[in-house]
């Protein structure tokens, strides 16, 4: 294995995707984005505070989130991480992106040629697909319901 770096920038990628995600519906501070992130994933994404930082600090120097110091009792500050209308766009991009890669990963590992007559793996169902994690979780929460087909997969 090739250890270039490669795999950190695609978690990197990844985490801010998922951290912009997660600061769609309400402000956040860290050890809380760390929760929301295993739990709304049925803990598929696990990561340490340490390297969620790196990350929340590079998005805030991009204007895409701000961030505010909040006092917690006495002596304890929180940071809360804020959404700005600069990060619900990029996350709009991010997710575009995001989701024509995966789909793309997943024809190739299925053996799917989307320019193919017929399906060539009809066994493959809606079951298999495993979505991202705002899609997992929604599943969790309606099993079943509002299954979504992706073009070029056959299902």
């Amino acid at each position: 294995m090739v250890a270039d770096g490669s795999q950190n920038s695609f978690r990197r990628g990844v985490m801010s995707l998922v951290i912009l995600g997660l600061l769609q519906n309400e402000d956040m501070y860290g050890y809380q984005l760390v929760q929301e992130a295993e739990r709304r994933s049925g803990g598929r994404i696990v990561t340490q505070e340490g390297s969620l930082y790196p990350v929340l600090y590079k998005l805030v120097d991009q204007g895409l989130i701000s961030d505010r110091k909040v006092q917690v009792g006495k002596r304890m500050t929180r940071v809360y991480y804020h959404l700005e209308s600069s990060g619900e766009q990029r996350l709009k991009e991010l997710t575009r992106e995001y989701e024509e890669v995966t789909h793309g990963v997943f024809q190739i590992i299925k053996g799917v040629d989307e320019n193919a007559d017929e399906c060539p793996h009809p066994a493959i169902s809606v079951g298999d697909w495993q979505g991202t994690a705002g899609q997992l979780e929604a599943e969790e929460e309606n099993p079943g319901k509002d299954e979504k087909l992706y073009p070029g997969l056959c299902f």
